[in-house]
């Protein structure tokens, strides 16, 4: 079945928008990519880092402090190092909460055990300070160094991680990008070829009908009106090539039935004024009688005017024979004699022409159909 023009415009468009929505989707889809990576980079991996620095300071800050404490024996150094503990507590609990893979789980555990044993080591030597008991500060002072180098060491790698997933990030938005800018690039030069295309084949499906039926017409206006238009075209084309082809038929029985008539119509005419040139003739040659010089003259003229009236009814039988046309003819009942008497009446002048004679015999008229 053919699509109509309707249709076929209808589909074309369907597809454009269809090209158009895939492009849509596909930048979509990249921007949630991008948008991922970003949301990650600021969200978790940047916040570590921060945080990371912000336990670094909190570390040494609280370290500083004990040690200052240890020395002078000072309450405000020994809240002061409370307080860092208590800080450093939350700043670790935030990068927990955080962050993303198993292995820097165990890490951030790693950083919490360490951390715990330091806190452990310092509670201890404040209250042997606070005791004033005896205690090795050199031991003490080496372990708690040890603790925090350890903690110092897994914050660190646990920044490291962090800032390589920034750096993978990053590279990966890059490629992101710029496989998106190349895909739409390659998407939208292949919508405007399907455009371009199903421009085309809509306009050509078309276009080439239309001037087929243009040819026609001008068949048509030279008197050709063969209804032989068969073209493949939408529906509403089709339908006015069927229209044409019936118009064609419709003008060929005109021009069929047209030189039939001008055929009868010289024959019917010929007849008569060959009698009416003969009667004419025979008066002029003074067959009924004298005839005066003024009627001769006026025989002349009718004789004249009525060759030429022959010479047109010529012209028309010939143009009737040149055009070929078929006469549909309707065949009725009709008297015989009575035909033959008509025939004979016309045909009169002629016969008187020719000096010949002619006899009808019919017989019992009524056996006669």
């Amino acid at each position: 079945m053919r699509l109509n023009i309707f249709s076929r415009l209808f589909l074309g468009y369907i597809a454009i928008i269809l090209v158009l929505g895939a492009i849509n989707a596909y930048s979509v889809f990249t921007l949630h990519r991008l948008n991922v990576e970003v949301t990650l980079i600021f969200n978790r991996d940047q916040r570590v880092v921060d945080l990371k620095q912000k336990l670094v300071d909190s570390l040494l800050s609280q370290v500083g402090a004990a040690k200052k404490f240890v020395i002078t024996g000072d309450p405000i150094f020994l809240d002061q190092t409370i307080s860092g503990q208590k800080e450093f507590e939350k700043y670790l609990a935030q990068v927990s909460s955080i962050a993303g893979l198993h292995e820097r789980k165990d890490l951030l555990d790693g950083v919490a055990s360490t951390y715990g044993e330091y806190t452990s080591l310092v509670n201890e030597e404040i209250e042997l300070v606070r005791t004033k008991e005896p205690y090795s500060k050199s031991e003490y002072g080496g372990r708690t160094d040890k603790a925090v180098e350890q903690v110092l060491e897994r914050l660190k790698t646990l920044e490291n991680s962090y800032l390589q997933d920034i750096q993978d990030r990053m590279n990966r938005i890059r490629e992101t990008a710029a496989q998106a800018q190349r895909m739409s690039v390659l998407l939208f030069t292949a919508a405007i070829l399907l455009v371009i295309l199903g421009s085309f084949i809509s306009t050509r499906g078309i276009t080439k009908p239309l001037k087929v039926l243009m040819e026609k017409t001008k068949e048509i206006s030279r008197g050709v009106f063969e209804g032989n238009l068969s073209i493949a075209s939408p529906r509403e084309v089709s339908e006015l090539a069927g229209a044409l082809n019936r118009m064609c038929e419709k003008l060929k029985e005109v021009d069929t039935m047209k030189s039939g008539f001008f055929a009868t119509m010289s024959h019917e005419l010929r007849t008569p004024l060959a009698s009416i040139k003969q009667g004419i003739s025979l008066l002029r040659d003074r067959a009924g009688g004298p005839v005066p010089e003024k009627q001769k003259r006026l025989f002349t003229i009718l004789s004249e005017e009525t060759n030429r009236l022959i010479d047109l009814v010529n012209s028309l039988l010939e143009l009737s024979k040149m055009e070929a046309g078929m006469m549909p003819f309707t065949l009725n009942q009709e008297n015989f004699p009575s035909l033959v008497r008509r025939v004979i009446t016309e045909m009169a002048p002629l016969i008187e022409a020719k000096k010949v004679g002619i006899s009808v015999d019919f017989g019992d008229e009524k056996e006669i159909p």
